[in-house]
């Protein structure tokens, strides 16, 4: 579960998880769309993570073989957040 909080007000944005997690590249990289959410008022949010540790990334999105292989640790998880939505492969 992901949140985000206003850092202005406390007002807090619950993201929902994404219908269609599209994969996509950012940066030379690989990524995915886990979280959508709506922002009303702009300013500088705080991105609240609730139950870090149950998080899991898989090296791979096919299940035969994430069944086989460890979760990746998520101690240097990186996110990116972005304002385009689509099922473009590649995020600006």
């Amino acid at each position: 579960m992901l949140r985000l909080k206003n850092v202005a007000n406390g007002e807090t944005v619950e993201c929902k998880k994404a219908f269609f997690r599209v994969q996509a590249y950012a940066y030379n990289r690989r990524a995915k769309r886990i979280f959508k959410f709506d922002i009303k008022q702009p300013g500088d949010y705080e991105v609240i993570f609730v139950n870090a540790n149950t998080l899991q990334v898989k090296r791979s999105n096919l299940p035969i073989f994430s069944s086989f292989i460890k979760p990746t640790s998520n101690i240097k998880l990186k996110v990116l957040i972005t304002e385009k939505t689509g099922f473009s492969p590649f995020i600006d």
